[in-house]
Parts: structure tokens; C-alpha cells; sequence
């Protein structure tokens, strides 16, 4: 999340374009993730949902397709479209 706006009634937000799968994507071809990479990514996840809240914003919407994985292993997290600005 790089920031966002509003123009009359309409909010918009910007993001890196990010290359990579969705964890959704990710559990559905592998099945299941060894316990460290589990770890790892729900650390990322925690992170991400720390940053938002910090920065007043509720995402609303935590699932698996709105986590994309980069082909570095990090982890962003996506779809703001129900989020809450709580400022």
C-alpha cells in the first residue's frame, strides 16, 4: 500500500504490482506447507495486518487469495476494497 485518496465520493488506493501465486494458489497446488514456511508467511501476515493498523486501516478481509507470495517469498497482502479507515 503506497496511499490513497478520495475525489468526491470515490476512495482509491495504489500498490505494487507484485509477480507471484496467491497463497490460495499455493495450498491448492502443494497441498500443504512444511511448518517453518507456514511460520514464516503467517509472521509476514502479521506484519502486513501491524503496518495497516498502525496506519488506521482495518483490511476486513483476510483470506489466503488476497496474500500473493513473490517469487522472493515475501508476502504482500491485497484487496483494500472493504478495508475501514478508522482516521
Amino acid at each position: 500500500y503506497y496511499g490513497g485518496g478520495k475525489i468526491g465520493s470515490q476512495r482509491f488506493y495504489a500498490m505494487e504490482l507484485v509477480q507471484g501465486s496467491s497463497l490460495e494458489k499455493v495450498l491448492k497446488d502443494r497441498h500443504r506447507l512444511p511448518w517453518e514456511e507456514a511460520i514464516q508467511i503467517t509472521r509476514q501476515i502479521a506484519e502486513a495486518l501491524e503496518h495497516a493498523h498502525a496506519a488506521g486501516v482495518i483490511h476486513r478481509d483476510l483470506k489466503p487469495a488476497n496474500l500473493l507470495i513473490g517469487p522472493d517469498g515475501k508476502v504482500k497482502l491485497t484487496d483494500f476494497g472493504i478495508a475501514r479507515d478508522t482516521t
